[in-house]
């Protein structure tokens, strides 16, 4: 028995056979839509609300007070970058808006009347063109100089990095490695920088293509594993800049995010010689509770799985495969930014770790409860001075 949808089907065809359609052979989507019951009128309406459509996620990206908005420039690398792009943006516009109204004006003065002359023919214009392409020729000039120096800006700290400081970044699925080759420093999902100082970044990649981008402080570079590519950024400013992976890695990709914490000078260098040494471990002889399961999260860490992911500098834990966590209980958030770094947060990764980031190589080790909580006791005890943030500053000290 045929369908009612068949039905449809046969009676449009037989339609068509019998009232050929006379539109362009190449309107073949216009007409499969219709003979399945959809319109294809364009109207005002809808053509705005298209319009509408594709615009909005443009413009949400050029709001200047968005977290990650490239256009509130806050370091010289990336003014470099704006100061050339407006002035190219512009001149588009211009060159734009002059060609297509040369083009609207020309159809409506000579269009085709029903009682009007024929139009003129006529080929080559030469005051038109040479005008033309001198004026071509003195915008490409104008838009290479520009150009060249604005690369003059950026290369000139990779040339001469003798005040600058060198970061090695390293790309995981899903999270970014920092390494201070300096000073013997790792760390992960924080890049902690001073301020007013040029930062040459190592970037390459472990697995697969990554890309490194803090839209407020510089642009894009990607981290090629087995390549290591170099470039400029630095802050003008103290704060927490917002930054992405910006090529796609797999399926957390939209969650392989970290922060650059961009530190004043004097503040930075009392963070570097904290970083420098490691932390004192929970003492096992100590009869304070809170110690007592500092210990007892301690001794978990060193006799489970976790030290064989994970490393912390001064003890037996040295793996590689996970984030470094030394002075985790000072970071930001929690594993790679997808959660800000809290006590509750820190637990709710440890009971189920595939639940808030489906595909992470971290394994759900079913631990007990009394487990999750002597190791987030242990990974969030007060360790880090240089810094207020974190699972080691108490909630309602952070409100």
């Amino acid at each position: 028995m045929m369908s009612a949808a068949g039905a449809r089907v046969g009676r449009a065809r037989s339609s068509c056979a019998r009232c050929p359609d006379t539109r362009p052979p190449g309107d073949l989507l216009a007409r499969g839509m219709e003979h399945m019951g959809f319109t294809t009128v364009a109207t005002p309406a809808r053509r705005a609300s298209t319009a509408a459509a594709l615009a909005l996620p443009l413009l949400a990206g050029c709001s200047s007070d968005a977290p990650q908005s490239w256009l509130n420039a806050q370091g010289p690398a990336s003014r470099a970058v704006i100061e050339l792009f407006w002035p190219i943006t512009i001149a588009a516009i211009i060159v734009f808006i002059f060609v297509q109204g040369l083009i609207i004006y020309s159809v409506i003065k000579y269009r085709a009347r029903p009682d009007g002359p024929e139009a003129q023919q006529f080929h080559g214009n030469l005051t038109v063109e040479l005008g033309s392409t001198i004026i071509t020729a003195l915008v490409f000039i104008v838009v290479l100089a520009m150009t060249v120096n604005t690369q003059r800006v950026l290369s000139a700290p990779l040339e001469n990095p003798k005040d600058a400081l060198t970061i090695k970044v390293i790309g995981h699925q899903w999270w970014w490695e920092f390494q201070y080759p300096d000073d013997g420093i790792v760390t992960g999902s924080d890049m902690v920088i001073p301020t007013g100082k040029p930062i040459i970044v190592e970037i390459t990649s472990v697995d697969v293509i990554h890309s490194f981008w803090v839209p407020m402080l510089a642009g894009k570079m990607d981290a090629i594993p087995g390549r290591n590519n170099r470039m400029y950024l630095e802050a003008d400013r103290e704060g927490v800049y917002s930054a992405q992976c910006a090529e796609f890695c797999g399926i957390e990709h939209a969650l392989m995010r970290f922060d650059v914490v961009a530190l004043a000078p004097d503040a930075y260098e009392k963070w570097r010689t904290v970083h420098k040494t490691a932390p004192a471990e929970p003492s096992t002889t100590s009869t304070d509770p809170s110690i007592v399961l500092q210990a007892r999260g301690a001794q978990l860490f060193q006799a489970g799985a976790c030290k064989t992911c994970h490393a912390i500098d001064g003890t037996a834990a040295n793996g590689k495969v996970g984030p470094n966590l030394t002075y985790f209980a000072g970071r930001t958030s929690v594993a790679g930014k997808t959660l800000p770094n809290t006590v509750e947060n820190v637990k709710a990764w440890l009971r189920n770790p595939q639940a808030i980031k489906p595909g992470s190589l971290m394994p759900n080790l079913n631990l007990k409860e009394e487990e999750v909580d002597a190791l987030t006791a242990y990974l969030c005890r007060p360790i880090d001075p240089s810094v207020s943030t974190g699972c080691q500053v108490p909630s309602a000290a952070k409100k």
